[in-house]
């Protein structure tokens, strides 16, 4: 006998990313936080479920950490000091679309990268009481389309995935979710799904509003901007406004209740919401307001003609979906 092990012996084979599909991303460095990372594997369902990029594994994955990976759920286990996203500034710019759930022990991750140049001018915005930070395309050097990023925590972070597979969503994909899961019946309760679709809209403003805003002087700001909130088809809230523009049917009706509360979470954010309204610029708000009205101008006679009694509770009802708290107008607002 050479002698007995104390406890059981751990031994784990480490290998090259491998894309599972739809499955969230587990990202660690299993030298450092081998622990953890056991943890967390296990907590998801084990390597069946979760797609591995070990950091520690640096040449057979620098690939994939230089091309950033798109519409992932990226679950990033990090020390205290956020050593691992810090070192990831290239690949959170180059993932496009992704959620990034950081997850450390002294949940410090969101505060500890603010200066990371993805990073730069940050959307800052709340889900509930969850704070969501949305990387910013048009400022961020290195950022090719928006990622949502997400304090957890190892005991708590698949309570959350639901949540990050969401903000993980294109608009088409969501308005599918949309169409599935809205209708009139329903619509008095809050949906996570309008709730998301409207803060990721409201999250594209923000970002054009911070651009416009540094594009020049207060009499030399470049017009670009404004005529992108009114003119990029990509941009959520444009999305929303082509599903749901035109003569309202049965079919249309999920995609026109969810453009009545997508308006108001824009709208009211914009003129009241905390941290939010004082930032705005008046040629960016009075664009967003415009589109919001030509969608709504679109619809509103048609579903108020064929569908009364879904128009008035739809009206009744529109706040319900905010994604987070916006205070109630006052008289000086109207």
């Amino acid at each position: 006998m050479i002698g007995v092990l104390p406890q059981d012996f751990v031994t784990m084979a480490k290998a090259q990313f491998a894309d599972k599909g739809k499955v969230p991303v587990l990202v660690a460095n299993t030298d450092a936080q081998l622990n953890d990372f056991l943890d967390a594997l296990q907590a998801m369902g084990g390597s069946e479920k979760v797609s591995i990029l070990d950091l520690s594994l640096q040449s057979l994955n620098a690939g994939t950490i230089a091309n950033g990976l798109s519409q992932k759920v990226l679950v990033v286990l990090d020390d205290s000091s956020s050593t691992s996203m810090k070192s990831l500034n290239a690949f959170l710019g180059k993932s496009k679309s992704s959620t990034f759930l950081l997850v450390d022990d002294s949940n410090a991750g969101l505060k500890n990268i603010q200066s990371i140049g993805s990073m730069k001018d940050a959307s800052k915005l709340l889900f509930g009481k969850r704070s969501v930070h949305f990387t910013n395309p048009h400022r961020a050097t290195g950022v090719l389309k928006s990622s949502a990023l997400m304090q957890s925590s190892l005991r708590g972070f698949t309570s959350d995935l639901a949540l990050a597979q969401s903000l993980a969503l294109t608009p088409a994909e969501l308005l599918a979710e949309i169409k599935a899961k809205v209708t009139p019946e329903n619509f008095n309760t809050p949906n996570d799904t309008i709730k998301v679709y409207s803060l990721k809209a409201l999250s594209e403003v923000l970002a054009i509003n911070v651009a416009y805003d540094e594009s020049g002087g207060i009499f030399s700001r470049d017009k670009k901007w404004a005529k992108m909130i009114e003119e990029d088809g990509s941009l959520f809230h444009n999305a929303l406004k082509a599903a749901s523009a035109g003569d309202v049917v049965v079919s249309k009706l999920p995609f026109v209740l969810s453009a009545i509360a997508m308006k108001e979470t824009l709208s009211s954010a914009m003129s009241r919401g905390d941290g939010i309204y004082r930032d705005m610029k008046l040629k960016i708000q009075n664009a967003t307001n415009g589109v919001l009205k030509d969608m709504e101008d679109s619809f509103e006679k048609s579903l108020k003609k064929n569908f009364k009694e879904t128009y008035n509770k739809a009206y009744a009802n529109k706040a319900v979906h905010n994604p987070f708290y916006i205070p109630e107008p006052t008289t000086f607002d109207n």
